[in-house]
């Protein structure tokens, strides 16, 4: 159920509050708790105000503050593959009739432009019923939603739901509101090349659940900012490369199927991200190039900017955590297909296979002493011992 505010004309001497994206899982959770908690009107039923918090997790969470308070919220949920639904919205009492409301909603309505859908859909209680909620009526009319359907018992007999919808697909205006601008959810146009199509909605809740508590929260809102995809049933496209056409990334089978293709996905991420974040500025990060030969013999030069090196592999924490990670959730031969992929990256450019995985300990382990590298190129080999003769870097 939603509650609003009535559709007065927005005047922008009457209060300076700043409109935002939330994107900490906590303070998401903090800012809905305080504003359903004050709102007793509307949410009265504590298992409701709980359903709503922890749902705001997942959810695109958009805020209003005046002098950092947080004096109103509204929650986007994905319903289908063209329509996002403005879940739960509530607006302090005091900050009713300000103009709150409607701009929170042009930034909705921005927010789900800018991922590709045509619609915005709502729930409230059907007009006549209750005072309060006729005035949340009266709100989403203002604005520009349309009257879909009402359905007399999809809560209670007393609750008829009335459903209203709005189209969002157009160029043009929300009705009193500005153009809608899709980079206002610019946090999820990452690695799309500017590609501001469709995007694809994480199922962030059942992510974070199979999540350890201990990994740094930087690197888990990195792995969660997946773009580049989105979603066609069960198919999941990435957009095509510099004008190219749309590719089939992955065809699952099921929900379940589809979700554990995206753990997969932002794990690897969470993994890249770790180890990037846990790298010793001052590490001895090294190769070796060819300097000269003498006497039939090269000599080397020793880089320590790193790029690659055998046993300092960067790969290493990474490819570890990241099997670590969706051990637990992964079928058991799923997962050993990920492991193997792992340890043949890995031993990419050994001519003599060096790594194995330990899938008991979760790590990997040298098992030969291989130092050759198979890439062919002057800077992947090994210098024999008191051939390098300068240090380049360092």
């Amino acid at each position: 159920m939603i509650e609003g505010e009535t559709g007065k004309p927005f005047a922008a001497a009457e209060i300076n509050a700043m409109i935002c994206i939330v994107t900490d899982r906590e303070e998401k959770q903090r800012i809905v708790r305080t504003i359903l908690e004050a709102l007793p009107e509307w949410f009265s039923i504590p298992e409701a105000r709980e359903h709503y918090i922890a749902e705001s997790v997942g959810q695109v969470v958009i805020a209003a503050r005046e002098k950092e308070r947080p004096v109103g919220f509204l929650c986007l949920k994905e319903t289908g593959k063209d329509t996002v639904e403005l879940a739960v919205m509530g607006v302090l009492k005091e900050y009713h009739r300000c103009g709150i409301g409607r701009r929170m909603l042009e930034e909705a309505v921005a927010a789900a432009k800018g991922r590709g859908y045509s619609f915005l859909q709502v729930k409230t209680v059907q007009m006549g019923r209750y005072e309060e909620y006729d005035r949340t009526n009266r709100f989403f009319l203002s604005v520009g939603f349309k009257e879909f359907e009402v359905f007399p018992t999809l809560w209670d007999a007393a609750n008829p739901c009335q459903i209203y919808v709005m189209a969002i697909s157009g160029p043009g205006r929300a009705r009193g509101g500005k153009r809608e601008q899709a980079a206002a959810f610019s946090t999820d146009t990452s690695g799309t090349g500017g590609n501001t199509g469709r995007r694809m909605m994480l199922h962030e809740d059942w992510i974070r659940e199979r999540l350890p508590k201990s990994l740094p929260e930087e690197a888990v809102r990195r792995g969660l900012a997946l773009g580049g995809y989105y979603r066609e049933g069960l198919k999941v496209m990435s957009f095509g490369e510099r004008g190219g056409p749309d590719r089939l990334e992955y065809e699952a089978a099921d929900e379940e199927d589809l979700r554990l293709w995206e753990l997969d996905k932002v794990c690897s991420r969470i993994a890249a991200e770790t180890e990037l974040l846990n790298r010793k500025k001052n590490a001895a990060k090294w190769r070796y190039s060819r300097d000269h030969a003498e006497n039939g013999f090269w000599f080397y030069a020793e880089r320590r900017s790193y790029v690659y090196n055998a046993v300092e592999d960067t790969r290493l924490a990474s490819f570890e955590l990241y099997l670590a990670l969706i051990q637990p959730s992964f079928p058991r031969e799923r997962w050993e297909k990920a492991v193997q992929q792992r340890v043949e990256l890995m031993n990419r450019w050994y001519a003599v296979p060096h790594w194995d995985y330990d899938k008991s300990a979760l790590r990997f382990v040298e098992i030969s002493d291989s130092k050759e590298h198979s890439g062919g190129t002057p800077d992947t080999e090994e210098p024999r011992q008191g051939s390098v003769v300068k240090t380049i870097g360092g």
